[in-house]
């Protein structure tokens, strides 16, 4: 850690300097440390190795070791990966962080599994200046605890953010409602939602939240319902049979407390457990949407369902689906398979992005934490396996990948 530091504090005064009497002293100075640190480049990663997570944890250290075995092949490079098993408690991270960083002079941390664990971690690696790069963990606010924290997976937040954005922007649509869990993390999306939708001059119509544990949804549903019927009485004196709000695909007029509404932009930023009950009883209760969706949308079982219900959704995919369409997720998954002897998980192609970033890094020959964090701090439209990666000014990732369902066939947005 200390030649890093002196090579820091080299760099700095030749910049201060430019020229002058000790110019060349510093600059021979410079290029000794450079070698010196170079023979020996360390990256850690924490992960729960054993115990009840340690399948996601061994697929963030094989992720890192994968990207740092073609790294060293290709450049004949000798850059060393130390794992520290979390047992996923957060001060079994934090003393395994504080005293890995001490032994082995990293020049990032790449971890740990769960945003829990992350906030300690987080802290340790702000007191000991070396990045954090987490590719996991997604709790909205964790890259705003240290100037040296990145996210890697966009929080809710994000997504948020960017399903307004699109809805908007690329669908055209203006009026919107939201259903929620009535949790931190569903209120905060549902805010930020809001926020982007009334910034875009769209209009939130209806919002509702639900308890956890809730499996009826029909007094949520038609609070959102209510003020589309208000508006729909404005039109159905002068409405023909070929409006299906008012009739029936016979021509015949239906009740009024059948009408169906049809909600441009349905935001549900809800768990999977809760999906599978609220998207059934929406046309139960006499409405059509457009959903826009996030935090519990799991492909692979939401593609199970009718795809009548979710056909033209737009959601942000989990963290386990992957664009099994992609080169690059081909080429990782080939030469993941080739090292391990198993199909890898989206998991491990964030740490292997998470790993590709530091490497990249080294290769501009930026190889002191301080110099890494800089880089990171202006990493913009990074491709891989995992997606793409642009880190904000509190650096976390905003390029959110989004997904539209065509029937029950999810389909990349592009």
């Amino acid at each position: 850690g200390e030649n890093r530091r002196a090579l820091d504090i080299c760099r700095r005064a030749l910049e201060i300097r430019g020229t002058g009497e000790f110019t060349d002293s510093l600059k021979a100075l410079e290029g000794s440390l450079t070698g010196r640190i170079s023979e020996r480049l360390t990256i850690l990663v924490l992960a729960p190795t054993e115990g009840l997570y340690s399948e996601y944890g061994t697929n963030i250290a094989n992720g890192v070791q994968l990207a740092v075995d073609n790294y060293n092949k290709g450049k004949r490079k000798n850059i060393q990966v130390v794992v520290e098993n979390t047992v996923a408690d957060p001060l079994v991270a934090a003393l395994a962080c504080q005293s890995a960083i001490r032994r082995h002079a990293p020049i990032a941390v790449i971890g740990p599994l769960m945003s829990n664990v992350a906030v300690p971690v987080a802290i340790v690696c702000d007191h000991e200046r070396v990045p954090l790069i987490m590719p996991t963990s997604s709790k909205d606010g964790l890259s705003a605890l240290s100037p040296f924290a990145f996210q890697v997976s966009p929080p809710p937040s994000i997504g948020a953010k960017t399903l307004a954005e699109y809805a908007i922007d690329s669908l055209g649509i203006l009026q919107f409602s939201a259903l929620a869990p009535d949790d931190p993390t569903g209120r905060k999306a549902v805010e930020q939602f809001v926020r982007t939708v009334e910034s875009r001059d769209g209009e939130m119509v209806s919002v509702a939240y639900y308890s956890e544990g809730t499996i009826d949804f029909s007094d949520q549903l038609r609070k959102i319902r209510q003020p589309y019927f208000e508006e729909a009485k404005r039109f159905v004196a002068r409405a023909d049979s070929s409006d299906f709000r008012f009739f029936t695909p016979e021509g015949k007029s239906r009740d009024e407390g059948e009408w169906i509404m049809e909600i441009p932009g349905f935001f549900i930023p809800a768990y999977y457990e809760d999906l599978v009950n609220v998207i059934p009883q929406v046309p139960f209760n006499y409405m059509r949407a457009r959903y826009l969706g996030e935090n519990g949308w799991m492909i692979d079982r939401i593609r199970t369902m009718s795809g009548a219900h979710i056909d033209s959704a737009i959601v942000v995919p989990d963290d386990f689906w992957v664009d099994e369409g992609s080169s690059n997720w081909t080429d990782f998954s080939r030469d993941y398979r080739r090292s391990f002897g198993g199909s890898p998980s989206r998991i491990a192609a964030l740490a292997y992005d998470s790993a590709r970033l530091v490497l990249h890094g080294i290769d501009r020959g930026l190889i002191t934490p301080d110099q890494q964090r800089d880089y990171l701090s202006a990493v913009y439209k990074f491709t891989g396996p995992s997606g793409s990666i642009t880190f904000d000014e509190m650096g976390t990732n905003v390029d959110v990948q989004l997904v539209r369902f065509v029937g029950n066939r999810p389909e990349k947005i592009e």
